[in-house]
């Protein structure tokens, strides 16, 4: 089974962005369409996928990779809002870096495997404990689990609140040589603050919030 390619868009052969879309993509279709008519017979079931944080957001040299995991979303979304009346719930689970051979998987611009183990999986979460976490989200009937970590997790965040300090984080990153999906801790970002909130439904997600400057007051005289 091919893993993402790793290659830069203008270097990668159709051929392997087609076979990348025939597994992440068109197998999980093939698939929700074979069980889909069953559960639409007896009112009930819920349909799970495994997505990645590469399908919310995009990542240099993963164009071919983060394109089939964005038309998953659009069309699991859409499902979802089509079953939603007849007993049936669609899970989409957003893993980040996990500890998994994907990257050993993993087919460069011509095909070839690629062959090595990138560090930020090697570091990852292990797969086990990201099976735990989609198992709970399935029972819980979430409509979308992010499991990630570290940037993974900020950056989606970032795409979601403020798409432009994304873009611009990453270039930062990217031009010193830093992962832009790996698990390491999230760097503080200048002028913006950071709190939780309660999403119901798709589990806690940063709310990003820019620091408002101190109002002056000089000159400034109340009035009567």
């Amino acid at each position: 089974m091919p893993g993402s390619p790793i290659a830069a868009a203008s270097q990668t052969d159709i051929s392997v962005i087609r076979r990348v879309m025939e597994v992440d993509y068109f197998g999980a279709v093939m698939l929700t369409k074979a069980v889909l008519p069953s559960m639409l017979e007896r009112g009930s079931g819920r349909i799970a996928c495994i997505s990645s944080v590469a399908g919310k957001y995009g990542s240099p040299m993963r164009s071919g990779y983060c394109g089939a995991k964005h038309a998953m979303h659009g069309f699991f979304d859409s499902l979802r809002e089509e079953v939603r009346d007849s007993g049936i719930g669609v899970t989409i689970a957003v893993p980040g870096a996990i500890r998994t051979d994907v990257s050993i998987n993993a087919l460069t611009g011509d095909g070839s495997r690629y062959g090595r183990m990138d560090p930020f999986l090697e570091n990852g979460m292990p797969p086990e404990v990201c099976a735990a976490k989609i198992l709970d989200a399935i029972d819980a009937g979430t409509p979308e689990a992010l499991i990630a970590e570290g940037v993974a997790r900020r950056n989606v965040v970032l795409k979601r609140w403020a798409p432009w300090l994304l873009s611009r984080t990453m270039r930062r990153e990217n031009a010193d040589g830093a992962t832009l999906t790996g698990c390491r801790r999230a760097a503080p970002l200048a002028g913006l603050s950071h709190r939780k909130t309660a999403t119901r439904g798709y589990g806690d997600i940063g709310v990003l919030r820019r620091r408002r400057k101190p109002r002056r007051t000089q000159g400034y005289q109340k009035g009567p």
